[in-house]
């Protein structure tokens, strides 16, 4: 998503982290669904805290 004109899709994957970071990190087939919301919200805090998922924070969501 980024590194195209799509800045929509940087603001959407911000926006829905929670929800489509099961399939976006691939651990949807790995991980039972039921545990899909809280290991996609350790993610996002191991990696961003606080921080929006925006042109600042890209090398820590694509590192």
């Amino acid at each position: 998503i980024y590194g195209t004109e799509e800045e929509d899709l940087v603001q959407r994957l911000n926006d829905d982290f929670i929800k489509l970071a099961p399939i976006t990190l691939l651990f949807d087939s790995s991980c039972p669904r039921e545990k899909y919301d809280a290991v996609s919200k350790m993610i996002r805090n191991y990696y961003l805290g606080d921080e929006p998922i925006d042109e600042s924070t890209r090398v820590k969501v694509i590192n």
